[in-house]
């Protein structure tokens, strides 16, 4: 069984842009790189695989099971997805901790595991000191490793991290490097960018 498979997928965007006849598998857990120079089409693939827009043609499946066959299955793949976007665009007003608890509630996590999950993400990002913190008062660096701990909530089977190093500070970088590795080791960890010597 894949744990996840692309059979000729293809979607033409509203720009005009267009990604086409895309397939492959991924059969195990580990840490899968995809490289795209420029404007590419990765993010764009990225948004494909996160379940935030259909496809022209084509399916997607996680673990046989196709994604857009109904809305209630598409939904129900979608609380098994954590996204972390290459641009990280919150609620201004909420605390770290609200945003979590937020995507937790969508997520259908239970209170109990919803506080334990939250704690754990602000511990795994670097970011326990912060829960309390408005997410508009965060640096740019900040918001992207608070994107990496609420695509964490509800114990995703496949997290899709596009640019996974891009506005990370330098004292961060290692941290969010070991994150990585160890999520790899649990889960499908797809990661998108632009540079070749960084997916490396």
């Amino acid at each position: 069984m894949s744990l996840l498979e692309l059979r000729s997928v293809s979607k033409t965007f509203s720009d005009g842009f267009k990604i086409d006849d895309i397939s492959f598998s991924i059969e195990e857990k580990g840490i899968y790189g995809f490289f795209a120079k420029g404007k590419a089409g990765k993010t764009m693939l990225a948004t494909i695989l996160c379940g935030a827009c259909d496809v022209d043609s084509g399916e997607i499946l996680y673990k046989d099971k196709a994604m857009h066959s109904s809305k209630k299955q598409t939904a129900k793949i979608k609380k098994k997805i954590g996204y972390v976007p290459d641009a990280c665009i919150f609620p201004c007003d909420l605390t770290v901790s609200e945003l979590l608890d937020f995507t937790g509630k969508a997520k259908g996590v239970d209170p109990d595991k919803r506080a334990r999950q939250i704690k754990e993400a602000l511990s795994l990002t670097g970011l326990s000191e912060n829960d309390g913190v408005l997410i508009g008062n965060l640096s740019t660096s900040e918001k992207k490793r608070v994107a990496y701990a609420n695509a964490l909530i509800g114990n995703p089977d496949v997290i899709i991290i596009d640019e996974p190093l891009a506005v990370i500070d330098s004292a961060q970088r290692d941290e969010i490097k070991k994150l990585i590795e160890m999520l790899g080791k649990m889960k499908v960890v797809l990661l998108f960018s632009k540079s070749s010597s960084e997916l490396e």
